[in-house]
């Protein structure tokens, strides 16, 4: 039973390591705030194309929900274990799923 806690162990020795020691660590670790924030730009055209187009010919309510709830499973994770970068990220693109769901309710 307890191989299953050693991540929570890990994480936490972790946790105290922030900034890493290691110079290439940190420095990825920095990057992925960058990541974060630019992973949810990859959405926009999705939500230029319901909301400037009007065009949501095969899209699907139950997948981009589906992928919404998701994503802000993922990010409440990220917030609980102080994973910021997973939780900007997620919140971001959760919020842009239901962005997309409300177009595609809209623009049926």
């Amino acid at each position: 039973m307890s191989h299953l806690f050693s991540h929570l162990h890990k994480r936490a020795t972790l946790r105290q390591n922030f900034p890493h020691p290691n110079r290439f660590v940190r420095v990825f670790d920095y990057a992925m705030y960058g990541v974060a924030i630019l992973t949810p730009l990859a959405l926009l055209p999705q939500v230029f194309q319901v909301f400037i187009a009007r065009n949501v010919a095969g899209l699907s309510v139950l997948t981009w929900s589906l992928l919404g709830i998701v994503n802000l499973l993922w990010s409440l994770y990220g917030f609980i274990h102080k994973q910021f970068p997973v939780f900007i990220a997620n919140l971001l693109i959760g919020i842009l799923d239901f962005i997309i769901v409300f177009g595609i309710l809209l623009y049926r």
